[in-house]
């Protein structure tokens, strides 16, 4: 059974994520969920009045299907997490790529449908400097389930 949504991840070396020299995995999801982190500074002016200034860093995280700890035929095994680690991951530059259904990827609607939700649309492609990587364990159903948090390049 094929997984009803995608999240394609990609490393490169290079800013412009050409074809060839950029890796990428495509994980089934069971949904991408943004939250915001705000950052922000307070100091007084030599007239007492305050400064301030607030910047918002988007974080998404994915939630992938708990997978198989033994099943090699699906590409969710924990050989894909060693792959996203040590191949993609570990380059210059990361994203989140937007979905080619060319290739049998489908995001959820709200980062897909850009006449319904502009603005998580246009999250995507999502650049990030940072991932953690949470593993946890399924056994009663003999899986892994891994939630991958990517933080936005910019604030």
């Amino acid at each position: 059974m094929a997984a009803r949504w995608k999240a394609v991840i990609q490393g490169s070396n290079n800013s412009t994520f050409p074809t060839p020299g950029t890796y990428s995995i495509a994980l089934d999801i069971l949904g991408i969920f943004p939250t915001y982190e705000v950052e922000s500074e307070t100091q007084t002016a030599m007239n007492g009045t305050q400064i301030g200034r607030r910047k918002f860093r988007t974080v998404l995280e994915i939630e992938c299907i708990p997978f198989s700890t033994f099943d090699w035929q699906r590409i969710t095994t924990t050989e894909a997490t060693l792959y996203l680690i040590q191949e993609i991951l570990d380059k210059s530059f990361c994203r989140i790529k937007t979905a080619d259904p060319a290739n049998g990827e489908r995001l959820p609607d709200r980062y897909s449908d850009s006449t319904h939700f502009p603005k998580t649309a246009a999250l995507l492609p999502f650049e990030f400097v940072k991932c953690d990587i949470s593993m946890s364990k399924e056994w009663a159903s003999g899986n892994e389930k891994l939630i991958l948090t990517c933080y936005s390049k910019t604030l």
